[in-house]
């Protein structure tokens, strides 16, 4: 174990930047899109509205009455008796599907997240073929596109019944899981099954490594793009919020290959560890 040393690795990645592809950027960009790293809408400009910095204090040109004020003053006044009947109607008529409201729309945010989630796992795996791929030089066979769904579809479920019980449990499990696409890109003939235990099997010892430098990349990734947010020095142009949002996808999208390269080393790197006689093939 110790020799996996982080920084070697992130060298060795960083090194490995040259020999990618086309292929593998182009998936790093789905990846950093379903990921959110193309953020076309600002809580600070919006761009449907037309001009983000209109005025809204309109006023109206017979009294000078603000249009807010005109419309208050045009609405009666709500009494604390009628607020407090309104507040009983609603708890004795409307708690019961106010609740089953709730409950569905937890529901359908549960379900639109494991289906993106579903997307971005899959798209991983073909990443990291891609990139094993190329720092191979040798075609690679795949894994059925079943399988990499049925595989990914698991992992995620566990992770999420993880995250909703006590959230670590969910990043233990994350991290267990965390070479599954790898597995597979190795060793495409195996079952789910065994996907999923070789799986295990190689993490096994090598999860807090794993974690804090995954956690360093991730960070360094959010620095940078905090640094590089350039609607904080000229906020309200469109051009800069659009420079923005290309400069954010574009950084997300390194990560996003970065990431895929280091991890791609740090498995082969445990896997010679583990399999010593794997490094005279």
């Amino acid at each position: 174990m110790k020799n996996i040393k982080i920084f070697n690795l992130l060298e060795k990645s960083f090194i490995s930047l040259r020999e990618t592809n086309k292929k593998v950027w182009i998936i790093g960009i789905i990846i950093a899109i379903l990921s959110g790293g193309l953020n076309i809408y600002d809580s600070n400009n919006d761009y449907f509205s037309g001009d983000s910095n209109y005025d809204y204090s309109y006023t109206n040109d017979k009294n000078n009455v603000s249009l807010e004020d005109e419309l208050y003053q045009e609405n009666e006044y709500i009494t604390d008796k009628e607020f407090n009947t309104v507040v009983d109607d609603l708890f004795t008529f409307g708690l019961g599907s106010i609740i089953m409201f709730v409950i569905v729309i937890l529901a359908l945010v549960i379900i639109i997240a494991i289906i993106l989630g579903l997307l971005i796992s899959v798209a991983n795996y073909y990443l990291q073929h891609s990139i094993l791929e190329t720092l191979s030089k040798e075609k690679i066979e795949r894994s059925p596109l079943g399988l990499v769904i049925k595989v990914n579809f698991i992992v995620l479920l566990k992770v999420t019944f993880g995250l909703i019980l006590f959230i670590i449990p969910g990043i233990i499990i994350g991290l267990k899981y965390a070479p599954v696409n790898y597995i597979m890109c190795k060793n495409p003939e195996l079952s789910y099954k065994e996907v999923l235990k070789n799986t295990k099997e190689l993490s096994k010892g090598f999860k807090w490594k794993m974690f804090v430098s995954n956690l360093l990349i991730g960070t360094i990734a959010v620095v940078a793009v905090l640094l590089c947010s350039l609607s904080v020095f000229a906020p309200g142009y469109i051009l800069i919020d659009f420079a923005e949002m290309i400069l954010t996808l574009a950084l997300s999208t390194f990560a996003t290959v970065f990431s895929g390269l280091y991890n791609i080393h740090l498995f082969n790197a445990i896997n010679d560890f583990k399999n010593p006689i794997n490094l005279e093939v």
